[in-house]
């Protein structure tokens, strides 16, 4: 079984860049002590401080589930809710663009594929997503 790659794409409003730093550091260490974690890494892009970068790699999707549920991880989704103005998600080479809507942590999300049968909009729990296709 192959490993899964995961790339996050967080945009913050930028006044909460530099408040929202730190947490994604933590979140980072947290996340690399995990048993399933082959590797979690952050960035920030140059000249676009508000945008950040999660490149992930899982040794399962057992792994991730038990990622998603982690206090570490809940407490990450809701200390940004209200403060990201995008979130994209590249899972399996297929790319989630989604918009988290604060108050249900409901997503909508409008999906690019080479797949003519993706669905163009889908709504899930955040922390469901598994696959590019939600249930």
């Amino acid at each position: 079984m192959s490993n899964i790659k995961i790339i996050a794409l967080v945009t913050v409003k930028p006044e909460y860049t530099e408040t929202l730093k730190p947490l994604f550091q933590s979140l980072v260490k947290a996340s690399r002590a995990e048993e399933g974690n082959i590797s979690y890494d952050l960035h920030q892009e140059i000249g676009k401080p508000e945008r950040f970068v999660f490149v992930e790699n899982w040794k399962s999707q057992a792994a991730i589930d038990t990622h998603n549920a982690s206090e570490h991880f809940q407490g990450f989704v809701k200390a940004i809710d209200g403060k990201t103005d995008a979130l994209e998600i590249v899972f399996d080479g297929r790319t989630l663009r989604l918009t988290l809507y604060p108050q249900s942590n409901c997503l909508a999300s409008s999906t690019q594929s080479r797949n003519p049968f993706y669905p163009k909009e889908i709504k899930c729990k955040f922390i469901t997503i598994k696959t590019p296709t939600c249930p």
